[in-house]
């Protein structure tokens, strides 16, 4: 399943992270860089916590200890496992 795709209170975990936007290559090229940098690795442990009340764009998710928040259109480079709890 995709990060984008998670709804609040959902738990799971990073199996993949797409170093290249699935959509939009040539806007996001490189995504999947970035996001290892601020803490999204495999095998990391997520909660998403809060979307936006009326776009659902941006999302907050709990990663390593630290809220973060993600637009929806990055968030589709995350492949997560749901049910593992933090």
């Amino acid at each position: 399943m995709l990060l984008s795709k998670m709804a609040p209170g959902s738990f799971g975990r990073i199996k993949h992270i797409n170093d290249i936007h699935p959509t939009s290559p040539e806007s996001f090229p490189e995504l999947g860089e970035r996001l290892i940098e601020i803490g999204f690795e495999e095998n990391a442990r997520i909660k998403v916590l809060h979307e936006s009340p009326l776009s659902k764009d941006p999302i907050a998710i709990k990663i390593n200890g630290r809220i973060i928040a993600l637009r929806r259109i990055e968030a589709e480079a995350i492949e997560v496992e749901l049910g593992l709890g933090l």
